[in-house]
């Protein structure tokens, strides 16, 4: 039992771990989104609950927000992550606006992608000309 539970945590150790926050938004899930005709509740009904949601006299935003944080698992290894320690990062943001009957109007999507490597890692030096 004990080899077992040693194996199954090492395991985990070794896979790395990963946090992951909000609702991502892949543009196939938009492509039936019909400016004029969808409906607020359609759209909420394909996405899931946003992050928030504004209202102004034009009409409001739903807004949806997603970030994925995932540590390699050299962090988690003492000395190692020194040398070879690394959390890569991704994050979306997405806007859907509506006007006052509450139908869709449009929608941007923002993000980015990220890599922060251990403070000691190799660094290759160009030689000056």
């Amino acid at each position: 039992m004990f080899k077992k539970s040693v194996t199954v945590v090492l395991a985990a150790v070794a896979a790395g771990c990963t946090a992951t926050q909000g609702t991502r938004i892949d543009a196939d899930q938009t492509t039936d989104f019909i400016k004029g005709r969808t409906t607020k509740a359609e759209a909420v009904s394909k996405l899931g609950a946003p992050y928030s949601e504004s209202s102004a006299p034009s009409g409001s935003v739903l807004l949806y927000v997603f970030s994925k944080r995932t540590a390699q698992a050299s962090n988690f290894v003492p000395v190692l992550n020194w040398f070879k320690g690394r959390t890569d990062s991704e994050s979306q943001t997405c806007r859907f606006l509506f006007d006052v009957k509450g139908t869709y109007q449009s929608h941007d999507c923002t993000g980015a992608s990220a890599t922060q490597r251990a403070a000691l890692e190799e660094t290759r030096l160009t030689p000056a000309h």
